[in-house]
């Protein structure tokens, strides 16, 4: 996928309304080598600083949708879960979505560990964009978005890919995908 797409705001709002819980999942690789340290607080509070981009669509979203009073929507609290990448092992994704994002950061141990975590029941929309690789341990061909779609591609009625080709956030952002 390709950047600037609005593919997380796309994800929220197609899927809010028929399911009952999403779960939310980002690995935690900086875009830079340097990192905000020790985040104090819960499970949620640490991995809040990187969900920032769902937040920002979610506030987006809550603007555009409203309840049955008529008042903008409270998404997050009322079905929404973050999950830390480094907690998956042991956790099962299932009767929901479960919100993929960055995954071109991850290795193939993450790709191997977040794939396992689906039970029959689930939906996962994994998205990402090899242009935009932080984690300086993996390539465009070993990075966790390119190994899972290899290895799904063809899998039957159950997979189903889709790849945006044009970056719409803008002229700058384009040219950026040159650097």
């Amino acid at each position: 996928n390709k950047i600037g797409a609005d593919k997380i705001y796309e994800k929220v709002l197609i899927q809010a309304p028929s399911v009952d819980s999403i779960v939310l999942i980002r690995p935690e690789y900086s875009s830079s080598d340097f990192e905000v340290g020790l985040v104090p607080g819960d499970a949620s509070e640490k991995i809040s600083p990187w969900l920032m981009p769902y937040s920002q669509q979610l506030k987006r979203a809550e603007r555009m949708t409203r309840n049955h009073l008529g008042e903008p929507a409270d998404l997050k609290s009322s079905f929404m879960e973050c999950w830390t990448t480094a907690l998956l092992r042991g956790m099962n994704i299932g009767k929901g979505i479960a919100l993929i994002d960055e995954v071109q950061n991850g290795n193939r141990h993450f790709a191997k560990t977040l794939m396992s975590r689906f039970e029959d029941s689930a939906k996962g929309i994994i998205a990402g964009c090899t242009h935009q690789i932080d984690n300086k341990y993996v390539s465009f061909k070993s990075n966790a978005l390119s190994l899972i779609k290899e290895t799904y591609k063809g899998r039957g009625p159950y997979i189903a890919q889709i790849t945006l080709r044009y970056n719409y956030r803008g002229k700058i952002s384009r040219i950026a995908d040159e650097l």
